[in-house]
């Protein structure tokens, strides 16, 4: 019995030690950056209970980055219509999507920027627009790791980095 706990203690404190992956830096640089999100706007009228949401994903980052990739799922009577970079940071972007599958409820903004690289900043960074298909739970969840995509940034040698 205390074979089989000190197996998973060990277990425990080799993956906190050693990445998920070798490409990934395990420290965000300075301050700890964060994607969050701003106030929601939703408008519905009824019946039946659908209408628009307007969600503002809110980017703070402490240090230059080269690349951004911000994937998010979601859950509940929503589907997405579009999204679109705002504020003076994408204005860095060589290029920036905004990528979205309403049958597997997940969207993803990247913007890849070039030196002069993206900047320091804090606020508004990417507007979703959603359309509410009915009443019900909504969530969107910024910490949804997809088999092919990572919340991260890049710092301006290439190396991501998760926020």
């Amino acid at each position: 019995m205390k074979t089989r706990y000190l197996l998973w203690a060990v277990s425990l404190m080799l993956l906190c030690i050693f990445p998920a992956s070798e490409s990934f830096s395990q420290y965000d640089p300075g301050e700890p950056d964060t994607v969050r999100f701003g106030e929601w706007i939703v408008d519905v009228t009824g019946p039946p209970y659908q209408g628009t949401a307007f969600v503002p994903v809110l980017l703070f980052n402490d240090e230059s980055v080269s690349k951004i990739n911000i994937p998010l799922g979601w859950t509940g009577p929503l589907s997405c219509d579009s999204g679109k970079f705002v504020g003076e940071r994408p204005e860095y972007f060589m290029s920036s999507n905004v990528y979205f599958s309403n049958d597997e409820k997940w969207v993803v903004g990247s913007g890849i920027g070039e030196d002069p690289f993206i900047p320091p900043g804090d606020g508004d960074f990417l507007y979703l627009y959603f359309s509410v298909l009915d009443t019900g739970f909504v969530s969107i969840d910024s910490t949804s790791m997809f088999g092919w995509l990572y919340l991260s940034l890049y710092d301006t040698l290439g190396l991501p980095f998760i926020p």
